[in-house]
């Protein structure tokens, strides 16, 4: 926050970066789709190995 209470964003879009997937449906996307996100937590995680 900015003396005097103002908010600001500062957007640099000289470092904005579209993915391959954004110009072309044939390119693999990194990003994944709407239908993949969870709405639970998953509390799984790797063995420890002795």
């Amino acid at each position: 926050m900015l003396p005097g209470g103002v908010r600001s964003t500062w957007l640099d879009f000289n470092r904005a970066v579209n993915p391959p997937c954004a110009f072309t449906p044939y390119a693999t996307c990194p990003l994944p789709p709407q239908q993949n996100i969870l709405q639970v937590a998953v509390t799984a995680g790797e063995k420890k190995f002795r």
